[in-house]
């Protein structure tokens, strides 16, 4: 939505801003690089998918009451075993037209576990990058 971006997911437990609201946090007002919102998508889409069981609501009134309804979620919690292996097949469908060459398999996934991301620098804190800061990145990846 231009230079909005928005990610809604439905019956999650709360378990995208539980993992993933630290990001947002951080922003706080900045802009992401639309290639790292790519990638937030694709670690979200992949998070969801992992989830068993579905979200049950227990909706309750008290007779006579002014009180609104009360509606609790009861949600399992238990998320399938992942893999960095199929998540990097996720984040490449989502980002690869990003990049200027088609990266081999290879370079989206190195066993045991590593994957490249856009997100987040060795120390593990969040790349808010100008955009000529991205463009010189890129050229180094090229």
């Amino acid at each position: 939505m231009g230079e909005v971006g928005v990610i809604v997911t439905f019956e999650d437990a709360a378990l995208t801003t539980k993992t993933y609201g630290r990001y947002v946090a951080k922003v706080n007002g900045q802009k992401l690089h639309p290639f790292q919102f790519d990638e937030l998508y694709a670690r979200v889409t992949y998070q969801v998918s992992l989830i068993e069981g579905g979200v049950k609501y227990l909706t309750s009134k008290v007779t006579g009451s002014h009180n609104p309804p009360l509606t609790e979620v009861f949600a399992s919690g238990q998320l399938r075993e992942g893999s960095q292996e199929n998540f990097s097949e996720v984040l490449r469908a989502h980002v690869s037209g990003w990049l200027k060459s088609n990266n081999k398999d290879s370079d989206w996934f190195v066993p045991p576990n590593l994957v490249p991301t856009w997100m987040t620098d060795d120390a593990g804190e969040l790349l808010l990058l100008p955009l000529s800061g991205w463009e010189r990145r890129s050229e180094l990846d090229a």
